[in-house]
């Protein structure tokens, strides 16, 4: 639960938490690109004996013999589109879910135990949680403009 009072700081808190988040999806593609050219000898290093004996369809449809050099170059292309593929994730998302309190919370002393243990923690001001806590009567039982019962 948030106090009205602190809204402005839980929307800061989360506007930097996405910029964190943000920036490790930054760091982590940079960390992955770092290794696109080991990727791109190995991809080619393990596919080139088998596309030397029997190249791909593609390569060979009009009569063409590709040469070990032509090869290479499809491989690494290949390899570097199978790289681009996994670097094309979104990053994380983060969404707020914001709930109401029911009236069926706040009667429940177990909901209400445990928020003002939290607010006994966080340090919110005593009057503000005796506030919250207290309950009172919304008008008067009797009085001029009620009928006697």
């Amino acid at each position: 639960m948030i106090l009205r009072e602190d809204r402005k700081d839980f929307d800061a808190a989360v506007q930097a938490f996405l910029t964190v988040v943000g920036r490790y999806h930054d760091k982590v593609r940079a960390a992955l690109d770092s290794h696109r050219t080991a990727f791109q000898q190995s991809f080619v290093a393990e596919f080139l004996p088998r596309w030397t004996e029997a190249p791909p369809e593609y390569m060979t449809r009009w009569g063409n013999q590709p040469d070990e050099d032509s090869l290479k170059l499809e491989l690494a292309n290949r390899a570097n589109e199978v790289f681009e593929t996994m670097l094309a994730f979104e990053p994380p998302s983060v969404r707020l879910v914001e709930k109401n309190v029911s009236p069926s919370n706040v009667e429940d002393p177990r909901f209400l135990s445990r928020l003002r243990s939290i607010m006994e923690r966080r340090r919110v001001p005593k009057a503000i949680i005796d506030s919250l806590f207290s309950s009172g009567e919304a008008a008067p039982e009797q009085g001029e403009l009620l009928p006697n019962r």
